[in-house]
């Protein structure tokens, strides 16, 4: 049977966005019925219940020009009466090794047969309601470079949904996705498992680093969904350090390189009079598959505040520094095997000269306000810097026992009533090992 539904999702004026996560819903009523058929599909990734049960993820993998669709007999999950499709739809903004998300888009079409020489189909239109998801944050780093963006899940803003009709797209073989047909792979399944023992309970080290991790691709280039290592992440971030008295400052970079009062520092302390510096860092590793840069100041002193160069008032007090000559962009199917390509070696090279004169020319807050006259971008922190939680895990000192923290630590381990209680303590966070057993 053909789809004949129409690609929805929530209505905004831009269906390319970063990360984002819709809650789409569709009621109706059943009399009586023999058999219902789910065909379903998604730009980038769908989790579907009916009537409160999980039913399936997907869609598989394919290429947007022989897109795939899920073929679902969901007779079990409906009911004679009320009846409740839930689908949580997920655009990546962003190439993978699995898919090329081209825009934001859910379809889907349940026919419904009877006794009765009628059917009934219920297709994505516009009498679908659709809400942004926000308990999924969107401002998360990829978790690889093959992979999608990490899932930074805050249950508290679970609840806060708003209902609006769907944003019709386009009918289903009018949108990019071409040559629509079933999956040619099983369903995923689902396993429920449950933790297999406790190991221990530790004290670690409560970290009061600050900590920025960069979408650098995704600024350099902030309309483009790529996903290999062909384009040229080129850009910098640029703040004002006020010490209130002398004091040292110490910090690590990755894939960027530090200039203070226009001298380039390697990771390690520094040691600085009170009064204003500048500190600038461009990236340094322009090219390659890490997409997400990071500076750390670590264990900064009370004495030392930040501030935007270009807007004192500015909540965030860093700016973005552009280098909109150096966009390029290439095919993300090719390979470099011998060497780069001649333009992107050429911006590589013009590029690096660039912001070495530009760390060098920054030698105060003046002269970095002048460095930053064309080029300096004021952006909120949720657009230039994403939630990264892996880096404390690969910082992770553990400093002491904390069993007496923990009581019934087991009470986790179980789908039951049973409850793990935890206790605070001021010296460090405290944090429970568990073991799965196995890794499917």
């Amino acid at each position: 049977m053909k789809v004949n539904g129409n690609w929805i999702w929530k209505r905004q004026s831009d269906y390319t966005l970063y990360n984002q996560t819709v809650i789409a819903c569709k009621t109706f009523e059943l009399s009586a019925f023999t058999r219902a058929v789910l065909r379903i599909t998604a730009d980038s990734f769908y989790r579907l219940f009916i009537n409160g049960q999980w039913v399936s993820d997907g869609p598989a993998r394919a290429w947007p020009e022989h897109y795939q669709y899920d073929v679902i007999d969901v007779t079990s999950y409906l009911q004679i009466g009320d009846n409740e499709i839930r689908i949580i739809g997920k655009h990546w903004g962003v190439g993978t090794f699995h898919q090329v998300p081209k825009q934001a888009g859910l379809l889907a079409q349940l026919d419904i047969e009877s006794n009765s020489s009628q059917s009934l189909s219920i297709v994505t239109d516009d009498s679908w309601l659709v809400a942004e998801a926000e308990a999924w944050l969107r401002n998360t780093p990829k978790v690889s470079i093959q992979m999608e963006p990490q899932e930074y899940y805050d249950a508290r803003l679970e609840a806060d949904l708003a209902f609006e009709p769907a944003a019709v797209l386009c009918q289903a073989h009018e949108g990019p996705w071409q040559d629509l047909h079933p999956r040619d792979v099983a369903l995923l399944t689902r396993e429920p498992t449950h933790f297999r023992g406790f190991r221990e309970a530790n004290l670690v080290r409560r970290r009061d680093d600050l900590y920025l991790c960069v979408p650098a691709a995704r600024l350099a280039h902030p309309s483009l969904i790529e996903a290999n290592h062909n384009v040229l992440q080129a850009g910098g971030l640029a703040t004002v350090l006020e010490f209130e008295e002398p004091a040292t400052i110490q910090f690590m970079a990755e894939g960027l390189t530090v200039w203070i009062d226009g001298e380039p520092r390697a990771q390690g302390p520094v040691a600085l009079d009170s009064g204003a510096h500048s500190m600038v860092a461009f990236v340094t590793e322009v090219i390659g598959h890490r997409k997400e840069k990071a500076l750390r100041l670590i264990d900064p002193p009370a004495c030392v505040h930040l501030v935007n160069p270009l807007d004192p008032e500015q909540d965030n007090p860093w700016c973005w520094v552009a280098f909109p000559e150096f966009d390029y962009a290439g095919d993300d199917l090719r390979w470099f095997r011998h060497g780069l390509p001649e333009p992107l070696e050429e911006q590589l090279d013009a590029y690096l000269e660039q912001i070495n004169e530009l760390g060098v020319a920054a030698k105060d807050p003046a002269t970095l306000r002048s460095v930053l006259e064309e080029r300096g971008r004021c952006y909120p922190r949720e657009q230039m810097f994403v939630e990264d939680t892996h880096w404390l895990f690969l910082q992770r000192e553990v400093i002491g026992n904390a069993a007496a923290l923990v009581s019934n630590p087991a009470g986790l381990m179980y789908d039951n009533a049973e409850v793990t209680t935890v206790m605070p303590s001021p010296d460090g966070d405290v944090e429970l090992v568990y073991d799965l057993g196995e890794q499917q």
